[in-house]
């Protein structure tokens, strides 16, 4: 029992949330057409093994990506610097050329103390204004 919330109670919910979780087909939609584009794409993710695992088993987009990186099966996680390191090490990324979006402001601070360029996520269509802007689209 941690903080008055008894173990078992907190499995129950990690296990019930992927259930309720939601992709937006304007986000899935958007990473296929930077993919189009030429761009590699790579997952960075803080989800938890029941999410994760529900996403993959029930949604196609992943053929978007070209490689992943899922905290919970490195026992790394976001902002973690060595999170980020594994990721530039694993698929022979240079941070200078490497763009991490996230909707988390912590996780965009410690990818760009590593060199590498970042942007906020608010939602697909500013993401895809701000892309527009740096010429990427």
């Amino acid at each position: 029992k941690r903080s008055g919330i008894a173990v078992e109670d907190i499995k129950r919910l990690l296990h019930a949330v992927p259930a309720s979780l939601v992709v937006f087909p304007d986000t899935v939609e958007l990473l296929y057409r930077l993919k189009e584009k030429g761009y590699p794409l790579y997952c960075l993710s803080n989800m938890h093994f029941a999410s994760i695992e529900y996403l993959e088993r029930e949604h196609t987009f992943w053929d978007v990506f070209q490689g992943r990186v899922i905290s919970c099966r490195l026992q790394l996680c976001k902002p973690e610097a060595a999170i980020y390191e594994h990721l530039l090490r694993e698929f022979g990324l240079t941070a200078e050329q490497t763009l991490f979006i996230d909707d988390v402001q912590k996780n965009l601070d410690a990818a760009a103390k590593h060199g590498i360029h970042t942007l906020r996520f608010e939602n697909a269509a500013q993401c895809e204004r701000e892309l527009r802007a740096r010429g990427l689209l």
